[in-house]
């Protein structure tokens, strides 16, 4: 758990920079919750993808990934399909978002639960090609 109320922990880094640790909130399969700075009383981090670190870590938890997060609207709930470790690393990467737009990730609160189960994965696999 975390200060911040459920969810995890994340740390990277780069060799331009000192290794950065992050929060994330939430406890579910529900790709709700905020990137915020580990330290107590961190703020939440606004744009999470535009942070080249935590984008390439959303960016392979999405594409060396072989689960399935899906919105079932009869149970109003997010079911997993594969492994839970492999859910979770989709999750943080859904709710890390998208770099580039200054909306992001509040701006994927618009979409239906459906769409939004697996919107970024989505993205990213429209990006890469997966060769393994």
């Amino acid at each position: 758990g975390s200060p911040h109320g459920g969810g995890g922990r994340i740390a990277v880094g780069s060799a331009a920079e000192c290794l950065t640790e992050y929060c994330v909130t939430g406890n579910t399969y529900a790709p709700e919750g905020v990137i915020t700075e580990a330290h107590v009383g961190g703020k939440v981090v606004e744009h999470p993808a535009d942070m080249a670190s935590v984008l390439h870590l959303a960016i392979c938890s999405s594409l060396c990934n072989d689960s399935t997060l899906t919105y079932n609207g009869d149970k109003h709930s997010y079911d997993k399909i594969g492994e839970s470790t492999e859910v979770a690393l989709r999750v943080l990467a859904e709710k890390i978002g998208l770099p580039g737009f200054d909306a992001m990730p509040s701006a994927l609160t618009q979409l239906s639960k459906q769409e939004r189960a697996a919107y970024c994965a989505t993205y990213w696999e429209g990006q890469f090609s997966r060769i393994a």
